[in-house]
């Protein structure tokens, strides 16, 4: 049984994979929501909530660790089903070269940090809030290995697999994950999530360029962590509470646009035929 369902995530993937893109991310998202909000209601943590609101809750980071854990197991189970279990290898070359060619997500991931840290209360931080942060750590980079390996591992090598074309692989893998993120509805406004969408449209563009180059997804892991964590670190440290919104609005604009033609830019026709060669 477990044989014939490999075999026809296999034949799926290969004879329409859009279709199977599209379908595999709602199905993994399906059961990514279950399990949170079922792990919610285990610990007693109100779902509703901003997940700013939720992410010093210590109940909220252990639910949230244990339905990426569940994310992350699926997401590699279907690797395996379609034969590219060297994916999950963290030992790739390619690594730090990555994080070079990330140069951007880094320089956005200190931005973001700044934007919603206030540093005048960095002073009489307590110890609890701290303390926080490691659960926090965890669950952001569980957060960038599920993603990754959908979204870069997956999406991107049944696309590329089926079109041998790297462009439509890393545009139509970074739009079902852009699209992914509509799931922010459940907690957040229509313009919070359209923003969020625009986002991780952006990085993921960047994301699948960088995997395209280096063919390694854990530079990619890392960075997309971190930039979860800046985020949540900031938040939970000394959240700054005046952050304009039309300023915040124009910086995630201005992310996105550039992540994109960044991208863009490293896939390259002439850079990719030289790789090729």
């Amino acid at each position: 049984m477990v044989k014939e369902s490999k075999i026809m995530i296999k034949k799926f993937a290969d004879k329409t994979p859009i279709l199977f893109s599209f379908v595999t991310t709602i199905v993994i998202l399906i059961v990514l929501a279950a399990a949170q909000f079922g792990f919610a209601a285990l610990f007693g943590v109100d779902m509703t909530n901003s997940i700013y609101d939720n992410i010093q809750d210590i109940n909220f980071l252990t639910a949230s660790i244990l339905a990426k854990i569940i994310f992350s197991a699926l997401v590699m189970r279907i690797l395996v089903a379609l034969k590219m279990s060297s994916v999950n290898n963290p030992f790739q070359k390619g690594f730090f070269k990555g994080l070079g060619l990330g140069w951007f997500i880094m320089l956005g991931i200190i931005l973001n940090f700044a934007l919603n840290f206030d540093f005048s209360k960095a002073g009489p931080i307590e110890k609890s809030k701290w303390l926080l942060l490691i659960p926090m750590f965890i669950e952001a980079l569980l957060a960038g290995v599920s993603e990754e390996l959908l979204c870069r591992g997956i999406l991107y090598n049944v696309i590329n697999n089926k079109y041998k074309n790297v462009h439509a692989a890393v545009l139509l893998s970074s739009a079902v994950f852009g699209a992914g993120h509509f799931v922010g509805l459940v907690s957040a406004s229509f313009t919070e999530t359209v923003l969020s969408v625009l986002f991780a449209f952006g990085g993921g563009v960047l994301a699948a360029a960088i995997y395209a180059r280096c063919k390694t997804v854990w530079a990619g892991v890392l960075l997309h962590g971190l930039n979860n964590f800046a985020v949540y670190a900031a938040v939970t440290l000394a959240f700054a509470e005046n952050v304009d919104k039309k300023t915040n609005l124009m910086i995630t604009v201005v992310q996105s646009v550039v992540s994109i033609c960044i991208g863009l830019f490293l896939i390259r026709k002439k850079k990719m035929a030289e790789i090729a060669d």
